[in-house]
Protein backbone atom coordinates (compact mmCIF):
# COMPACT_ATOMS: atom_id res chain seq x y z
CA UNK A 1 0.00 0.00 0.00
CA UNK A 2 1.48 3.18 -1.28
CA UNK A 3 1.54 6.79 1.78
CA UNK A 4 -1.02 8.83 0.37
CA UNK A 5 -0.41 11.74 -1.71
CA UNK A 6 -0.23 15.57 -0.30
CA UNK A 7 -0.90 18.28 -2.45
CA UNK A 8 1.90 20.13 -3.81
CA UNK A 9 4.41 17.86 -0.93
CA UNK A 10 4.15 14.59 -2.74
CA UNK A 11 4.29 11.55 -0.17
CA UNK A 12 6.40 9.94 2.38
CA UNK A 13 9.40 8.18 1.45
CA UNK A 14 9.63 4.75 2.74
CA UNK A 15 12.24 2.96 2.72
CA UNK A 16 12.75 -1.02 4.03
CA UNK A 17 15.65 -2.59 4.81
CA UNK A 18 16.45 -6.01 4.38
CA UNK A 19 18.39 -6.72 6.92
CA UNK A 20 18.96 -5.75 10.53
CA UNK A 21 21.40 -2.88 11.72
CA UNK A 22 23.00 -3.00 15.21
CA UNK A 23 23.77 -0.15 16.78
CA UNK A 24 27.25 1.55 15.31
CA UNK A 25 26.02 0.26 12.14
CA UNK A 26 26.18 2.71 9.03
CA UNK A 27 24.50 2.37 5.19
CA UNK A 28 24.26 4.31 2.44
CA UNK A 29 21.07 5.10 0.16
CA UNK A 30 20.78 7.23 -2.86
CA UNK A 31 17.47 8.57 -3.25
CA UNK A 32 16.68 10.16 -6.74
CA UNK A 33 14.01 12.55 -6.84
CA UNK A 34 12.98 16.20 -8.44
CA UNK A 35 10.39 18.90 -8.24
CA UNK A 36 8.53 21.10 -9.79
CA UNK A 37 7.62 24.77 -10.40
CA UNK A 38 4.68 23.59 -7.99
CA UNK A 39 6.81 23.28 -4.91
CA UNK A 40 5.41 25.06 -1.82
CA UNK A 41 9.18 25.93 -1.17
CA UNK A 42 10.24 27.55 -4.84
CA UNK A 43 9.60 30.87 -5.40
CA UNK A 44 10.08 32.74 -8.77
CA UNK A 45 10.92 36.34 -9.76
CA UNK A 46 10.60 37.13 -13.36
CA UNK A 47 13.40 38.99 -14.74
CA UNK A 48 11.40 42.34 -14.82
CA UNK A 49 11.43 41.73 -11.02
CA UNK A 50 15.15 41.96 -10.57
CA UNK A 51 17.95 44.09 -10.07
CA UNK A 52 19.61 43.44 -13.86
CA UNK A 53 16.02 42.92 -15.46
CA UNK A 54 18.01 40.07 -17.55
CA UNK A 55 17.04 36.49 -16.45
CA UNK A 56 14.52 35.41 -13.83
CA UNK A 57 15.23 34.13 -10.57
CA UNK A 58 14.38 31.02 -8.67
CA UNK A 59 15.16 30.51 -4.85
CA UNK A 60 13.74 28.30 -2.04
CA UNK A 61 12.35 28.87 0.95
CA UNK A 62 12.45 25.73 3.50
CA UNK A 63 10.42 27.93 6.72
CA UNK A 64 7.75 25.54 8.32
CA UNK A 65 7.65 22.02 6.46
CA UNK A 66 8.32 23.76 3.09
CA UNK A 67 11.75 21.89 2.21
CA UNK A 68 9.63 18.66 2.02
CA UNK A 69 8.52 19.49 -0.73
CA UNK A 70 11.70 19.69 -2.50
CA UNK A 71 13.97 16.76 -0.77
CA UNK A 72 12.81 13.80 0.79
CA UNK A 73 13.60 14.85 4.76
CA UNK A 74 12.60 14.58 8.10
CA UNK A 75 11.96 18.29 9.58
CA UNK A 76 13.12 17.41 13.11
CA UNK A 77 16.43 18.72 14.70
CA UNK A 78 16.77 15.21 16.17
CA UNK A 79 17.79 13.60 12.90
CA UNK A 80 20.87 15.10 10.57
CA UNK A 81 22.04 14.26 7.51
CA UNK A 82 24.48 14.88 5.10
CA UNK A 83 23.58 15.02 1.18
CA UNK A 84 24.87 16.24 -1.92
CA UNK A 85 23.33 17.30 -4.85
CA UNK A 86 23.13 18.04 -8.54
CA UNK A 87 20.82 20.77 -10.26
CA UNK A 88 20.52 20.68 -13.63
CA UNK A 89 19.44 23.94 -15.46
CA UNK A 90 19.88 25.20 -18.97
CA UNK A 91 23.11 27.08 -19.69
CA UNK A 92 22.38 30.23 -19.59
CA UNK A 93 21.12 29.66 -16.10
CA UNK A 94 23.81 30.16 -13.12
CA UNK A 95 23.27 28.05 -9.79
CA UNK A 96 24.22 28.49 -6.26
CA UNK A 97 23.40 26.80 -3.32
CA UNK A 98 24.02 26.72 0.56
CA UNK A 99 23.13 24.76 3.44
CA UNK A 100 23.89 24.98 7.43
Amino acid sequence: MSPPTIANMGQALVIELNANLTAGQSISIQVDYKTDASSNAMSWMTKAQTAGKVMPYMYSQCEDINCRSIVPVQDTPSNKVTYSARVETEKEFVVKMSAN
